[in-house]
Order: C-alpha cells, then sequence, then structure tokens
C-alpha cells in the first residue's frame, strides 16, 4: 500500500472518507497528527492577544498567522469528521469514549462523579483505539478553534471599549472643534472597521458550526442513551468534553434544533457548573435581538415549563461556596437568582415547585440570598447604577418572599433569627436613606414593601419578635422605626419584649451564663458548644445565633476548629446536655416572669 501523506488532512476538505481512513490507518499517523495539533496551530494560536495587542500592525501580524492555522484546524476537522460520521452509520450503537491516556483529558475529572463507594470500573465503551483517537483530536480542536473565535471577538471589543473611553477623556477646552471632529471621525471610522471584522468572525464560527454538527451529534447520541436507559457512561467521559457546545451559546451563534435540544434534555444530567453556565447563556439569548423566535420561543417554554428550580437551587450552594476565594463569583450568584426570579413571575404553578423542593435546600439559599445582598452593598459603588443595584435586591427579596410564603417551615432554623434581624436592618436601608435622588423612589418602595410582606408571613412564628427585641436597642430611633413598620400584632410582641430585656439587663445581679457570648444578648434557645479540642469544657450559646455564624463560617469561635450546624446538632443530642439545658430554661423562664 503507497504511503500517503498524512499533511493533505490539513489542506484539502476533499478528500474521500476511504482516503482519510488509508491515511490514519498508517503506523503512528494518528499520533503525529496529534503532536501536530499540539506543537503548531495551538501553540501558534494560543496567545492572551486581549492585554498583549497594542496596535492595529500587531493585530493584523497576529491574524495572518492565526488564521493560518485555524483555517488548518478546520479543515481537518471536517475530514475527520467523515470518519466519525461513517462509524456512526455502520456502528450506531456502539459508543467509544475519547483516548483518556492523552494529556488534553488525562486530568479531568468525569462529567458524573461518584463518591469512592460507587465507583464503577468497567467501562460500557467499545474499545475501539483509532476511532477514540479521531473522537478526541475532534473533540479538542472543536473546542478550541471555538474558543479562539470567542477571544477574538472578546480583544475586538476591547479595543472598541478601549477607542471610546480615550476619546471621551480627551479635554475638549486644549482643542479646537475641527481637531475634537477629526479626532471623532477617525476613531469611528476605526470602530466600524473593527465591528465587521467581529461580524466576519462570528460568520467564520457559523460557518464552522456546520462541520462540528457531526461530532456534537455523535454527543447528543450518547447523552440521549444515558438519559433513556440510565447507563453509567457519563461517569467515564471527562467533564471538559461538553465545552463544544457553549462556544456557540456564548457568542449568540444561531443554533439548529438538535444541538438547543441538548441543553434543554439533558440539563439535569450537567455537573452543577455547567449547568449554571448553560443557563446564563440561554438568558442571554433570550435577551438578544439577533435570536430566531423560534428558538426564543423554546427557551421560554423550558424556563416556564421544564426547568427544576431544585437543580439550580444545587448550583448556587456549589457557586456560593467558591465566593469566599473569588468575589467575583457574586455576579454569578446574581444571575442564578434572577433565573429563578424569572421562574418565579412566570410559572403558574411556583409554589408546588418549591413545595417538593427540601427544607433544608431551601434554608440554605435564603441564607445565600441574605449573604449575597450584603455583598452587593458593599459592591454598591461598582455597579453601572443606583437603579441596577435596587433591582437586584428586589429580586432577592421577592425570591425570598415566595420561599418562605411557600415553604413556612424553613423558619423552624437558624433562619428564625438571621432573617428577621437582617431584614429589619434594610428597612432603615442606610443605602437607601442616604440616596437623594427622587427618580429611586419607586425602587426604595418596592424594596420597603416587599420586606413588609416577608414580615407579615413570618409574624406568627413565636420566635421572630423574640429575636427582634432581643436584638434592638432601646434608642429613639429604633423604637421610632418599628411604630412606623409591621403589623400591630408583631409590634406590640417587640415592644413587650424589649421591656422585658431592657429590666434584664438593668439587673446587675443577672447570672452571666444566661447571656450570649456571641452578640451579648440573651440566650433565647440554649445550646452547648465545646472549648476545647475533646469537648470537656463547654460553654453555653443561643443556638440559633451560632448557627447562623457556623453557616457563614463553619468553624468553632473560640477554638478555631472545624464545627457544622449539623455536628452541633449531633454534640446537643448528648443525654448531658439535653438535662443542663432543662436546667437552663427553668432559669431563663423564672428570668422572664419575673419581669413580665
Amino acid at each position: 500500500m503507497d504511503t500517503i501523506d498524512y499533511n493533505i488532512l490539513f489542506s484539502d476538505c476533499s478528500i474521500d472518507v476511504k482516503v482519510i481512513e488509508q491515511i490514519i490507518r498508517q503506523p503512528n499517523i494518528i499520533d503525529v497528527i496529534t503532536d501536530y495539533i499540539r506543537d503548531n496551530i495551538i501553540a501558534n494560536t494560543a496567545t492572551d492577544f486581549s492585554q498583549s495587542a497594542e496596535s492595529e500592525e500587531e493585530i493584523k501580524q497576529f491574524d495572518q498567522i492565526s488564521n493560518m492555522f485555524i483555517n488548518e484546524g478546520q479543515i481537518l476537522v471536517q475530514n475527520l469528521s467523515k470518519v466519525l460520521n461513517k462509524y456512526m452509520i455502520v456502528k450506531p450503537n456502539e459508543f467509544v469514549n475519547i483516548d483518556l491516556t492523552n494529556s488534553w483529558y488525562s486530568s479531568e475529572r468525569p462529567i458524573i462523579q461518584k463518591s469512592i463507594s460507587e465507583l464503577c470500573t468497567n467501562s460500557p465503551f467499545y474499545n475501539k483505539p483509532l476511532i477514540s483517537k479521531v473522537l478526541t483530536i475532534l473533540t479538542k480542536l472543536v473546542d478550541y478553534i471555538c474558543t479562539l473565535y470567542a477571544n477574538k471577538i472578546q480583544m475586538y471589543n476591547y479595543i472598541i471599549s478601549e477607542y471610546e473611553h480615550r476619546f471621551n477623556e480627551v479635554n475638549m477646552s486644549s482643542i479646537s472643534v475641527i481637531q475634537y471632529s477629526m479626532m471623532k471621525l477617525m476613531m469611528e471610522q476605526k470602530i466600524t472597521v473593527l465591528r465587521k471584522s467581529i461580524n466576519e468572525i462570528k460568520d467564520n464560527l457559523s460557518n464552522f458550526n456546520i462541520h462540528t454538527k457531526i461530532v456534537r451529534s455523535y454527543y447528543i447520541k450518547l447523552f440521549d442513551v444515558v438519559r433513556n436507559s440510565d447507563t453509567n457512561h457519563l461517569e467515564f467521559v471527562p467533564i471538559n468534553v461538553l465545552d463544544i457546545f457553549d462556544s456557540f451559546l456564548s457568542n449568540r451563534i444561531k443554533l439548529d434544533s438538535e444541538n438547543l435540544n441538548f441543553y434543554l434534555d439533558n440539563y439535569h444530567l450537567m455537573p452543577s457548573s455547567f449547568r449554571s453556565k448553560y443557563i446564563f447563556l440561554l438568558i442571554n439569548m433570550i435577551n438578544s435581538v439577533s435570536t430566531d423566535s423560534e428558538i426564543k420561543m423554546s427557551i421560554c417554554k423550558f424556563f416556564a415549563a421544564d426547568l427544576t428550580i431544585g437543580l439550580i437551587l444545587e448550583d448556587a450552594e456549589i457557586i456560593y461556596d467558591k465566593l469566599m476565594n473569588d468575589p467575583s463569583i457574586i455576579k454569578d450568584l446574581i444571575d442564578i437568582n434572577h433565573i429563578i426570579y424569572i421562574i418565579m413571575i412566570t410559572q403558574n404553578h411556583i409554589n408546588t415547585h418549591i413545595e417538593q423542593i427540601s427544607s433544608i435546600r431551601l434554608i440554605k439559599y435564603v441564607s445565600i440570598c441574605l449573604s449575597s445582598m450584603s455583598k452587593i452593598l458593599e459592591i454598591r459603588d461598582k455597579l453601572p447604577s443606583e437603579t441596577i443595584c435596587f433591582d437586584i435586591l428586589y429580586e432577592y427579596l421577592f425570591v425570598i418572599l415566595n420561599i418562605v410564603k411557600s415553604k413556612p417551615d424553613i423558619m423552624d432554623s437558624y433562619l428564625v433569627f438571621r432573617l428577621p434581624t437582617i431584614l429589619y436592618e434594610y428597612y432603615s436601608i442606610k443605602c437607601l436613606d442616604q440616596s437623594l435622588n427622587k427618580s429611586l423612589e419607586e425602587n426604595k418602595y418596592k424594596i420597603s414593601n416587599t420586606i413588609d410582606e416577608i414580615f407579615d408571613q413570618i409574624s406568627t412564628v413565636k420566635l421572630v419578635p423574640i429575636y427582634l427585641a432581643n436584638q434592638l436597642s432601646d434608642s429613639v430611633d429604633e423604637i421610632e422605626q418599628i411604630q412606623g413598620k409591621f403589623s400591630l400584632v408583631i409590634r406590640e410582641k417587640i415592644f413587650k419584649w424589649i421591656n422585658i430585656y431592657k429590666k434584664i439587663f438593668a439587673d446587675s445581679d443577672i447570672d452571666d451564663e444566661l447571656i450570649d457570648p456571641l452578640t451579648s444578648t440573651i440566650i433565647v434557645i440554649p445550646c452547648y458548644i465545646p472549648m476545647n479540642e475533646d469537648q470537656t469544657i463547654t460553654k453555653v450559646c443561643d443556638l440559633n445565633m451560632i448557627s447562623s455564624y457556623l453557616w457563614s463560617k463553619p468553624e468553632n469561635p473560640y477554638t478555631r476548629q472545624i464545627l457544622t450546624i449539623d455536628d452541633l446538632i449531633r454534640y446537643n443530642q448528648l443525654k448531658t446536655f439535653k438535662d443542663n439545658k432543662d436546667q437552663f430554661n427553668q432559669k431563663l423562664k423564672q428570668l422572664i416572669v419575673k419581669y413580665t
């Protein structure tokens, strides 16, 4: 058999599939192709040009080199797709995995990650080494080339914003009207050229989309099998193969129905980090004027009926855990809450959906909402406008209100302390009162009115007015503020307990054990927290106050050891503490009766 030069695979897209198969079956050729991709195509295009490109000349030089290698990659995708397509026709049910020994994917975790005890060692994939390597190359190249296009679009948009920024900083008093007009004309000409380039890139990406359909169809069929027969294929497929699907969404490229349905049908199978990303991109498509009306309708139906809100709450938990190390994550949390807000205002039976979600998950999400609202106020000056800040706060409050309405038993948790005390601070909402912009009055009203509704919902919970009174000072400002808030019933309860606590603190003989060490307020529900490593020394504190602290930071504030809310509850279930708490409650009851 004559040897055929493999380089033809990078330059001629009209080759017959039999010739392509003949080329890649030559000894070691498929590995040589893989090395060429890594050492030439990727090596000559992997540049952080968004920061390094400082002039139009540098951009042109980069484009010439980059476009040459991108073109080679695209032709290779077209050729190898013919091989994969033939295999899918001849062996429609014999799925192969990508080559897990390849460094591109060997270190990636699988799409569905099981615990050690649940791991399955028998792969359901067929052993077809050549097809596996073809699939690996296609998956990598499709992802990589789409990312390159996306980065080029980002680069041009960055340069446009820089042009506009520099022009806006020009001091008009230092130049003539003619000079100013000439500068503006030159800037507009440059921006027109760049925007033309952006449109050309998007056209190229759309065309490339056509040639990537085969590899995407392969994964779509694999997901169909998993979804319909509950196989364990996804326990062996690296998570980043999913990247081949989001480039088209992120650049708002027109999708065929098959590709769109992949997102909608397999949402529940996605890892959390991908789920939220896909949802953000789908929302962007709804908001884009360029999105086909039928595509928009499909997405809207998805949000209105098929979306599982419980999965989104799970996404929020996972993303929130990253917030401490990456403050920019707050943007993702805001987007997730916006999704939930949209679902709540569009679904007719949202209460039924929320009722089916576990109370633990909803308690965590309300806590995430409260923490996110605080973060938003911290970055308020960095938001585009005051209106956006207030809109975000309102959406969070609206979501909390609907959760409390649908699942009132979440108040049988540390939220009985955390929710009312934090929301009360928003009544003063210092951020609102300091604003002199009268156009924001409507936003202030929406926020204040929603807080009123939340308090109306939780006012029947016995401990709510007690914790509120416990936290409020007896200053004139606080008392006057209460007069204008809450229903009459809860207001009277708050005043009653404020008077009781005021008398207790006036008592110089008050037992220090009754004072919560974290908040310096009277303990309402006692619990015991270990004060040393062997847990032989304990301290009394308020269960809901310390639980609120532990949710934000799962660490014993006294020993600095890891301590979760569940750990604390288990610790307090010991019989010794049960007897001690009974005695403590009796002492507390006597004190309250004394000053009532």
